[in-house]
């Protein structure tokens, strides 16, 4: 109980930590235009193939976005860490499956190669989300939302996903705490037993009031439009025909360009 503690306080701090602390360029466009670049960034990841031109292409964009976002090299060292810990598994499975022949070692190389796919994909989608979330700070992401053609409903849902995902980690954090301190031994292992039926109810009783709270504030009904909405500058398109131009590559590539 005490690790679950201990995690669930890092992944609370590291999530609200993570917004805003983004020094590179990409922080001069618009909120709006730096969540559609990350957007394209991540399009380009998912679109490009695995053959060696889009390896390439997928590792100069997802390392050209984390450089100009500034992502911060704990986040980032964080990201690997927990991706190898995740490949190194399935390399020992693979190796053992492959211990009776040749068509054996066939089918585990194919596997592992699946498998490796995947998880190339995965680690260059979370740190392009990490990327991105770096340069947004809270009132950036909503800004950004509110300028976008985004139904109020939707955009309402993303920044409170956003706010609660930080108040569930530490929610969690203090459950593990005073399970901690209250019991020992057999004692905690019957709380963990019981801690669904404690922690769950509590998580639904947070999202009534969410819910009640967002229906006395009018969300998703038509209001004025917020202040503070920050135009789009010459700085934004030039970005988004840049990254528009890397999308239609990895798209290219994928189809056949390079066959």
């Amino acid at each position: 109980m005490r690790v679950l503690h201990r995690g669930a306080g890092r992944l609370a701090a590291a999530w609200v930590g993570l917004w805003g602390c983004g020094r590179g360029p990409v922080r001069r466009l618009s909120p709006q235009a730096r969540i559609v670049a990350g957007g394209m960034v991540l399009a380009a990841c998912l679109l490009a193939p695995t053959s060696g031109s889009g390896v390439a292409l997928l590792a100069v964009a997802a390392g050209g976005w984390i450089a100009v976002c500034g992502l911060p090299w704990r986040v980032l060292r964080a990201i690997v860490v927990v991706g190898a810990a995740a490949l190194l598994p399935v390399v020992l499975l693979a190796g053992v499956a492959a211990g009776g022949g040749v068509a054996r070692w066939a089918g585990a190389v194919s596997s592992l190669a699946v498998t490796g796919e995947l998880l190339l994909r995965g680690l260059a989608a979370t740190v392009v989300a990490a990327s991105t979330a770096a340069v947004l700070r809270m009132t950036d992401l909503r800004a950004g939302l509110a300028a976008l053609p985004v139904p109020g409903v939707v955009a309402a849902i993303t920044l409170q996903i956003v706010h609660q995902t930080g108040a569930l980690l530490e929610e969690t954090g203090r459950v593990a705490a005073a399970v901690t301190v209250r019991a020992s031994g057999r004692g905690r292992m019957r709380l963990l037993v019981s801690l669904p039926g404690v922690w769950l109810p509590r998580l639904l009783a947070r999202a009534e009031r969410v819910a009640d709270a967002m229906e006395v504030r009018g969300v998703g009904e038509p209001g004025p439009a917020q202040a503070g909405v920050r135009p789009a500058a010459l700085a934004d398109g030039a970005a988004l025909l840049v990254l528009a131009a890397l999308v239609a590559l990895a798209g290219a590539l994928r189809w056949g360009w390079d066959r």
